[in-house]
């Protein structure tokens, strides 16, 4: 079964974004915390402060909304391969307590095992799948934003001839919050960003806040 960090996994939107910031077009500054905890004002003070070109608030929840499939058959299907195991394990506790040998007393009970194995199999691809989709759907977000100003960047580069045109690269914000981000995607932003930022709260404000 392939995990979400297979190489053999194409992701042409990360690999856009990649080309991009190997390309030295694009700087992306990534902002991290938990919801309510200060990453906005962190974020509006870093844009206004530093010349940024643009910046795209939680992808994630505007992923969410533009491709909920992808956020339900992904999210959702890990969840639900993740229960149903622990439910299995419980069970094999409570009704197998004369040994482990007692489930493979005949030909029926392995086969039932297999077929729950390969079910279980199945869930997991599928919420992979999902969640790779979800992934490509947060940065397509961030493309969005990016395409048009490299485009306008290189056009204004080559019609100044480079003399009077803007540098290189184009820079971004980009802010995502704990309880969207997943956590798999995280070094996946780790290797697009020249800069992350994490915002922890003091805790007693993050209390307060909620």
């Amino acid at each position: 079964m392939e995990g979400v960090f297979d190489t053999n996994i194409s992701r042409p939107k990360y690999s856009e974004l990649l080309d991009l910031v190997s390309s030295g077009r694009l700087s992306i500054v990534f902002i991290l915390g938990l919801a309510r905890g200060g990453t906005t004002a962190v974020e509006k003070h870093l844009y206004a402060s530093l010349s940024f070109d643009a910046n795209v608030n939680e992808p994630t929840l505007r992923s969410s909304h533009s491709h909920p499939e992808h956020l339900r058959n992904g999210i959702y299907s890990i969840c639900l391969t993740y229960i149903i195991g622990l439910f299995q394990l419980v069970q094999f506790v409570c009704f197998n307590v004369s040994g482990p040998e007692a489930c493979w007393d005949d030909n029926a009970n392995a086969m039932d095992s297999a077929k729950a194995k390969a079910a279980g199999q199945e869930r997991a691809a599928l919420g992979f799948a999902g969640v790779i989709a979800w992934e490509e759907a947060c940065f397509e977000e961030v493309l969005c934003v990016v395409r048009p100003l490299i485009k306008a960047r290189t056009l204004n580069a080559a019609e100044t001839l480079g003399m009077t045109a803007k540098r290189w690269p184009v820079r971004v914000i980009v802010k995502e919050v704990t309880n969207k981000v997943l956590p798999s995607t995280v070094p996946f932003w780790a290797s697009l960003s020249h800069a992350v930022v994490v915002v922890i709260r003091q805790p007693l404000l993050q209390l307060e806040s909620r």
